[in-house]
């Protein structure tokens, strides 16, 4: 016979004039059925909402109901009959009713390493979802996001610019991480999942450009997966967060700057006949620029590369630039321009597509060293493989662009301390003769 692991799951009133305890109970994730003597506590969580994470003791069905310690009544079903609620993970069930002592819910564990996660919505109210998380329940780390382009000194980014949110993250199956951002503070809002995309345990989020003028504050959380995942419009998000980063409660924010240094008549690119790739452009105005910086992406704008600076002319009246990138990758190619004011704003261009080199072109990054970083996250140094022993320049910079680490290396193979880099996610540069080589993304821990 199946063994019934019972526990009992509160419903705490902790803003009313008489707090009420919040909590859970039984003889599966607690100590018995002893009121109060084995009530665990719950605790608060965003939105008025409570959380409780817990592992099973046993296999097998853990029956449970909620107690509302302000009037001492159990919920359970609605008829009071025992419910299972195993396949509706991340679904709310609401109306219950009020079942003491007969009529439960019940959960079949499969594994007493997984971590159940249970919900209510808040007080006084009748509804209550779980997740199973198969492993350890993941808590942000402070210090670990980062966002580009970082604001300015004055909380301002260029309008025309994507913002690409990143952290540091591991999970267990069950659990992943969400960002959500709004523009109107939070009257409305969009949750947009966040992705690994380099596989480094570095989980990106990108919030699109906004209008000129708008102040954008956001937050990462973690939730369910698939058919557990929060709704797109932000609607459950509170309901359905197992935990959060909200930057010590206060949101991150930025507000995008109207005052452009730059405007833009063209921007062109092509392939040349020896696989170079030449880049056009012309300003119809500019005031307070200093300089260009073209960048350049081979994975359809996941990552960009530094390929080369040009000097703005200032000219109110606009100005002509080119840019040969005589060490072009053949692969079929995106460039965009970022440009660099006086005050230190950012702004950038829109992208050009170059087509890839022709067989018989032989511009490539032909010469220049590949790399191989391990262990990736590091906790302590640094193994960096290249495949060719030549002069290399190897330059390190952090999530704000600013270097940390230069030095120059003709071996194939060195080895790092990163012991003095703050945690965080950095990327390394190779470069010879001027050129650059491979760049590569790394997790300090």
């Amino acid at each position: 016979m199946q063994k019934r692991l019972l526990f009992f799951l509160f419903l705490t009133l902790c803003w009313s004039a008489a707090t009420a305890q919040n909590g859970m109970i039984g003889a599966g994730f607690a100590n018995g059925w002893n009121y109060p003597a084995d009530v665990v506590a719950m605790q608060p969580s965003l939105g008025g909402s409570f959380i409780y994470t817990s592992q099973p003791s046993a296999d097998g069905d853990n029956f449970f109901r909620f107690v509302n310690t302000n009037n001492d009544n159990q919920y359970g079903p609605f008829d009071c009959i025992d419910f299972d609620w195993t396949g509706n993970q991340g679904t709310s069930y609401n109306d219950m009713g009020i079942c003491d002592p007969f009529g439960a819910f019940f959960l079949n564990a499969m594994s007493t390493d997984h971590n159940y996660v249970f919900k209510t919505r808040f007080e006084d109210n009748d509804d209550f979802l779980y997740f199973v998380v198969e492993g350890d329940v993941f808590d942000f780390i402070p210090g670990q996001t980062a966002q580009d382009p970082m604001p300015d000194a004055m909380g301002r980014v260029n309008p025309d610019a994507d913002v690409t949110v990143s952290t540091v993250a591991a999970f267990s199956a069950g659990q992943t991480a969400y960002l959500r951002y709004t523009t109107d503070d939070f009257v409305s809002s969009t949750v947009v999942e966040m992705v690994d995309l380099f596989g480094i345990s570095v989980y990106d989020a990108v919030i699109p450009a906004q209008p000129a003028g708008t102040t954008v504050k956001y937050y990462l959380f973690t939730s369910g997966t698939g058919s557990a995942a929060p709704a797109a419009d932000g609607s459950d998000a509170d309901y359905k967060t197992i935990t959060f980063e909200t930057n010590g409660g206060n949101n991150f924010s930025y507000t995008t700057d109207a005052a452009l240094p730059v405007t833009y008549h063209n921007f062109e690119g092509k392939r040349e006949a020896n696989g170079e790739v030449l880049l056009n452009w012309t300003t119809a105005s500019e005031a307070n620029a200093s300089h260009f910086v073209v960048e350049c992406s081979d994975d359809n704008g996941r990552s960009w590369m530094r390929r080369g600076q040009v000097t703005a002319t200032n000219k109110i009246t606009g100005s002509a630039y080119d840019f040969l990138d005589a060490q072009a990758p053949k692969s079929s190619l995106q460039y965009r321009l970022r440009q660099h004011d006086f005050d230190g704003l950012q702004e950038l261009s829109s992208i050009v597509t170059v087509k890839a080199a022709l067989s018989g072109q032989t511009n490539s990054r032909a010469g220049l060293p590949m790399v191989k970083l391990f262990p990736n996250p590091v906790s302590d140094f640094l193994s960096i493989q290249l495949d060719t022993p030549i002069e290399t320049q190897i330059i390190i910079t952090d999530s704000h662009g600013q270097e940390q680490l230069r030095w120059q290396t003709s071996n194939g193979s060195t080895r790092l301390d990163t012991r003095q880099l703050p945690a965080g996610v950095y990327l390394l540069r190779l470069y010879q003769d001027g050129q650059l080589g491979e760049a590569r993304k790394f997790v300090k821990l």
